[in-house]
């Protein structure tokens, strides 16, 4: 049993352009992958590739517009209260965290 499942994830952004111009931007075009218990996987890509888009959708903070998410067996838009419970996120750390830390 998969820990994490994502199938055929979709995210569409209406973005300004121009004055008075709107266009919808594609940030996940389908996306699907799984993650094993004890299994490690990064995503890496340039700016503008989905990531962090893909973790708020498993963390609950964003809703997909297509597609399917699991977290736990959890599904992340129909069971989003039990995905809370045993996800913890933390976006760009490397703002303000540690540098508190230290300073």
């Amino acid at each position: 049993m998969s820990t994490v499942l994502v199938r055929d994830l979709k995210k569409f952004y209406e973005v300004r352009e121009g004055f008075r111009g709107r266009k919808v931007v594609e940030a996940l075009r389908g996306i699907s992958f799984s993650v094993s218990r004890g299994e490690i996987h990064a995503m890496l890509g340039p700016n503008g590739a989905g990531k962090t888009t893909t973790i708020k959708i498993l963390a609950t903070l964003l809703l997909p517009d297509g597609g399917e998410a699991y977290v736990a067996g959890f599904d992340v838009v129909k069971q989003a209260d039990e995905v809370r419970r045993r996800v913890g996120i933390s976006l760009d750390v490397s703002k303000g965290f540690y540098p508190s830390l230290s300073g």
